[in-house]
């Protein structure tokens, strides 16, 4: 009997030895991983500097964020697209949870409202930043540019009044929801 016990006992460590061991390489990184990362603090660092910000803003930027990539993207794409500047770029892009929506919701409303509806007594620059600010303080902001984007297209809506109107619809509403005064749905409650 006590030789059954002690084979299988050693059977069972045959087997599970390997199951701890696959275990504890599955809790630390991979290599692969480990370059992967390293990867995109590169790309983040040489996006950032590419566009001219310094190399103090980079670093602190770069290695602050929780997604290196996604926050350079966002500021080249701005950067790019758009007259806002880098630096106004990085400040909101760090800022936002969702830094491509972002980018896309500014370049959207740059390249089909601001530029074909511009006034003459509004300057560029002033709108754009407008237009960023209020992509990163909108919840959705590829919600929030396709408002601006479809209601500048079909009313003849001023571009700023247009950014103004899509924000605070993502407002609940209250006088369009309200029941009327001789309504039984306020009675009932």
């Amino acid at each position: 009997m006590q030789g059954f016990l002690k084979r299988t006992l050693a059977l069972s460590t045959i087997l599970v030895l390997p199951l701890i061991s696959l275990d504890a390489n599955a809790r630390t990184p991979s290599r692969y991983r480990r370059e992967y990362q390293s990867l995109e603090f590169q790309q983040c660092a040489a996006d950032l500097v590419q566009v001219g910000l310094s190399v103090e803003q980079t670093k602190a930027a770069c290695a602050m964020a929780l997604e290196p990539t996604d926050l350079s993207s966002c500021v080249v794409g701005i950067d790019t697209f758009t007259v806002v500047s880098a630096q106004n770029a990085l400040y909101s892009c760090f800022r936002v949870r969702r830094p491509v929506e972002l980018a896309q919701c500014v370049v959207d409303i740059h390249r089909d409202v601001l530029m074909p509806k511009l006034t003459e007594g509004t300057t560029l620059d002033e709108v754009a930043l407008s237009t960023l600010d209020h992509c990163r303080r909108s919840l959705l902001p590829l919600r929030y540019s396709a408002c601006v984007v479809g209601l500048s297209g079909q009313l003849t809506l001023e571009p700023q009044n247009a950014i103004a109107t899509c924000i605070d619809a993502e407002d609940f509403p209250r006088e369009i929801y309200t029941p009327a005064p001789n309504s039984t749905l306020g009675t009932d409650l």
